[in-house]
Formats: structure tokens, C-alpha cells, sequence
């Protein structure tokens, strides 16, 4: 009896001292913000790769729905503008019928269609740290009597259209995570 409880103590120690799988943590800058990179159980060089990967994907992802500068965000938003109707790329179409879906789940409270109001607060700038003005109470003020909403995208099938001059999409913060997903797929 205490040959056995001595090797069931031997066998319990002995699992207690195996190491553990490899992790491997990195820190990625994308959408303006850190994106944290975790990999369990990969040698350190696939870890190195994938996380490269990731890096690369999601900036391929921060350049195509940039709001300010020229991207696939910034064409979509000057076609909606235009109030005709035209065929949306096929990448673009999941982004703005979940923001639709969020949008109304929220009862208005997620708005990706306020780019145009987040421009005049200054924030489409590189460093919107630098921006030292506020706008005048009276453009704000008109700006929310036209205030545009995700209920003025109108999608059918992949034509897209828009139905209000002021309507700018800006998915911020909601497309990083909307990428980060994409990569975890």
C-alpha cells in the first residue's frame, strides 16, 4: 500500500513538473490604438510570423476604412453623399449591415454616420491633440437638425445607397474590433 501511494505521489509530481506550452504576447499599433497579440502553444518562430501577419492584415484593414484620408471609407462616404445608388464593395457590405444592425439595436446610440460631426470637433487630424478650436455653437446646432443615421444607408442586396447629404460613415473604434474578429476567424 505504500509502494503505491508513494508512485500515485511520484506520478502526481512528476505531471506537476512538465512545462507548460510556450505563450507569446506582443503589443500591435493599429486604428490608432494597441491591439494585444496573444499565442499559446506555437514555437517562437510561428508565433513571430503570425503576429507579423496580424500586424500587416490589420493595418491593410486601418488604410482601407481610414476615415480622413483616401481609403475605401472615404469613397463609400463620397458615393452615400451623392444620394445615387451604386454597388458596394463586397468587404465593405458585412461592416455597414452590422453597423445598420448595432445602430438600431442601440436604439441611435452606436452612430457610425456622425463622421461629419467628428470632423468638426477636429478630430480627423493625424494628432487631434493639436486641434486648439471648438466649433461655433450654431454649426453644431445645424448640424444636428440634419443630423444623419445609419437609417440613411439603404441597402439592397449590394447596391447601397444614401439619403442624406451630411451622412459620413466613421467606424472608429467598432471597425477594430470588427478586424480583430476578421483575424480570429
Amino acid at each position: 500500500m505504500k509502494l503505491l501511494l508513494k508512485l500515485i505521489i511520484l506520478f502526481v509530481l512528476s505531471a506537476c513538473a512538465q512545462e507548460s506550452p510556450p505563450l507569446h504576447k506582443a503589443k500591435v499599433l493599429s486604428f490608432g490604438t494597441y491591439v494585444d497579440v496573444t499565442l499559446y502553444g506555437v514555437t517562437e518562430e510561428r508565433a513571430r510570423k503570425a503576429i507579423l501577419q496580424v500586424e500587416e492584415q490589420l493595418n491593410v484593414m486601418h488604410d482601407q476604412w481610414h476615415a480622413w484620408r483616401p481609403s475605401n471609407i472615404t469613397a463609400l462616404n463620397d458615393k452615400l453623399r451623392s444620394g445615387k445608388q451604386f454597388t458596394i464593395d463586397a468587404g465593405m457590405l458585412p461592416l455597414v449591415t452590422q453597423s445598420k444592425k448595432l445602430y438600431s439595436a442601440s436604439n441611435g446610440y452606436f452612430n457610425p454616420a456622425i463622421g461629419e460631426l467628428i470632423e468638426l470637433w477636429g478630430f480627423y487630424k493625424d494628432d487631434p491633440q493639436s486641434n486648439k478650436s471648438i466649433p461655433e455653437a450654431s454649426v453644431i446646432e445645424d448640424y444636428v437638425t440634419k443630423l444623419p443615421t445609419m437609417d440613411d444607408v439603404h441597402i439592397e442586396n449590394d447596391l447601397v445607397s444614401g439619403s442624406n447629404s451630411r451622412l459620413k460613415l466613421d467606424f472608429g473604434g467598432y471597425a477594430k474590433g470588427y478586424g480583430v474578429e476578421q483575424l480570429i476567424r
